[in-house]
């Protein structure tokens, strides 16, 4: 069970949407039975308040469903979008030596899982996957400005380590949606930055780093 990761802000709109969808249901049953209203109104209001009980209902299971893929989906609710395959590179300043260099950019994709309620984020290099064990996507109510947030644990068991590394992330969230940039921190320690950009908003098959890379190369191909 995916737990839910939505904001104050997320809920309040929510809200409204579910007061605005009861009160169009029970108008418009009111509005077909009209003759019979006349008539009988207990027995039409009764249907109504049915109505309007259900149609909220309704609503956020749909919201619930839906993959938060869609612009104008997006614009209507108010929630911004990270749903999808993100690609792009992991700048870190773990230094393997004491007066070593630094590692050089690791390419890295994120599949990015969202819906109205829920968020999840299943991260990829060619050695180490890692998944997000809390998230939030906040949207500052005055300017805009969104950040992903997300609390997320590697594995690594090559060579028989079978090592978890805990770690967080803070990514700004920009271009159109199409952007990911900030910063992580790991309790190996190490820390780093990490920039991305969305490839596609249809992730539902990707389920490994090389699944990533085929759709960037094949991507890549298409737009030379």
């Amino acid at each position: 069970m995916i737990p839910l990761s939505i904001t104050s802000s997320d809920l309040a709109r929510l809200a409204k949407l579910s007061v605005a969808l009861g009160t169009i249901a029970a108008a418009f049953v009111v509005a077909v039975r009209w003759n019979t209203f006349q008539l009988s109104p207990v027995s039409v209001l009764g249907q109504a308040l049915s109505a309007a009980f259900s149609a909220p209902a309704l609503g956020i299971l749909v919201v619930r469903k839906i993959n938060w893929r869609y612009p104008w989906i997006s614009k209507l609710m108010g929630r911004r979008m990270v749903h999808g395959l993100w690609w792009g590179e992991l700048n870190s300043d773990y230094i393997e030596t004491p007066g070593a260099s630094t590692l050089p950019p690791i390419p890295i994709a994120f599949v990015i899982r969202q819906t109205y309620l829920t968020l999840s984020i299943k991260s990829y290099t060619s050695a180490i996957p890692g998944e997000s064990i809390l998230e939030t996507l906040h949207a500052h109510p005055v300017t805009g400005d969104a950040n992903l947030r997300y609390a997320y644990q590697m594995t690594r068991r090559a060579n028989a380590e079978n090592k978890a590394t805990l770690g967080y992330g803070d990514l700004v969230l920009g271009s159109e949606d199409k952007e990911l940039c900030g910063d992580y921190w790991t309790n190996s320690p190490s820390s780093g930055r990490i920039r991305l950009t969305l490839l596609t908003r249809d992730c539902d098959d990707v389920r490994s780093f090389t699944d990533a890379q085929r759709i960037n190369d094949r991507l890549k191909a298409v737009s030379v």
